[in-house]
C-alpha cells in the first residue's frame, strides 16, 4: 500500500512541478506594427492597421486606392494570432492584393513588425507562400521573412519575381529551416506581402494572394526534461497499476 501511494504522490507532484514550470515560460509580445497600405505617386494613399497587441488577435485589414481614369488598387488582410503560458506562439496573416500600373510608382502591401521575448529557448518558423500574377509594364511582387535582435539580423528571406527577369505569373514559397531564439532575448520579427507598379496601364491590375505563418515552440527546459525522465518508469507503471 505504501508503495502505491508513493507512486501516486510521486505522479502528483511531478505533475504540479512541470505545470507550474512551464506557467513560468510565457512568451511576451512586448509590442507590434501591423497593417496594410497602399501608396500610389500622384493619386494619394490609404492604409488600415493596428499597434494594439491582443491575444487572441483576430482582424480584418481593407484599403484601397482609385486611379483616375482606371481601376482601384486594394490591400486586404486577416489576421488570427495567439500564445499561451507554455510559451507557444502562433500569428497567420492572409492578404490579398491589386495594383494598378502606374506612371511613377505604386505599392500595396501588407507588413509588420512584432517585438517578441521568449522565456525558453525556442524555436521559430516562417512559413510563406504568395501566389502573383502581374500586369503589363514593370511590375514586381515581393515576399519577405526575417528576424532580428540587437546584434543585426538573425535570418532574412526575400524573394522577388518581377517582370523583366520573372515569368509574369507564379507562386513564391519561403519555407525557413528551425530558427533558435534565445530565452530573456527580443527579436523583432518582420514580414512583408508586396506588389509594386513602376509603369503600366491605370486599368491594368496586377494580383497577389497568400499568407505568412509564424510559429515559435519552446525547448524544455534542462530540469522539465529530467522531470520528464524520472517520471517515464512512473507512468508505464501507473499504465498498469491504477492508483
Amino acid at each position: 500500500m505504501s508503495k502505491v501511494l508513493f507512486r501516486c504522490v510521486g505522479f502528483f507532484f511531478f505533475t504540479c512541478v512541470a505545470d507550474s514550470v512551464l506557467f513560468a515560460s510565457e512568451v511576451s509580445i512586448d509590442s507590434w506594427d501591423i497593417g496594410s497600405v497602399i501608396t500610389g505617386s500622384g493619386i494619394g494613399s490609404d492604409a488600415d492597421g493596428t499597434g494594439a497587441v491582443e491575444n487572441p488577435f483576430h482582424r480584418v485589414d481593407h484599403a484601397e486606392l482609385p486611379s483616375p481614369g482606371g481601376a482601384t488598387s486594394t490591400a486586404d488582410a486577416e489576421y488570427f494570432a495567439s500564445w499561451d503560458s507554455e510559451g507557444f506562439f502562433s500569428f497567420l496573416v492572409n492578404g490579398q492584393h491589386t495594383a494598378a500600373g502606374n506612371p511613377q510608382m505604386l505599392v500595396t502591401r501588407s507588413s509588420g513588425t512584432i517585438y517578441i521575448t521568449p522565456s525558453l529557448n525556442s524555436i521559430l518558423s516562417i512559413d510563406i507562400l504568395y501566389d502573383y500574377s502581374l500586369g503589363s509594364g514593370m511590375r514586381e511582387a515581393r515576399v519577405k521573412g526575417a528576424v532580428a535582435d540587437s546584434e543585426g539580423l538573425v535570418y532574412n528571406a526575400e524573394v522577388i519575381r518581377n517582370t523583366l527577369s520573372s515569368p509574369s505569373a507564379g507562386q513564391i514559397t519561403v519555407d525557413s529551416p528551425p530558427i533558435p531564439l534565445n530565452a530573456g532575448t527580443q527579436y523583432a520579427l518582420v514580414y512583408l506581402l508586396r506588389l509594386m507598379s513602376f509603369s503600366g496601364s491605370a486599368s491594368s491590375l496586377s494580383q497577389g494572394e497568400g499568407f505568412i505563418r509564424l510559429e515559435l515552440v519552446p525547448i524544455p527546459e534542462p530540469h522539465t526534461l529530467a522531470l520528464l525522465a524520472l517520471a517515464g518508469p512512473l507512468l508505464l507503471r501507473k499504465s498498469h497499476r491504477s492508483c
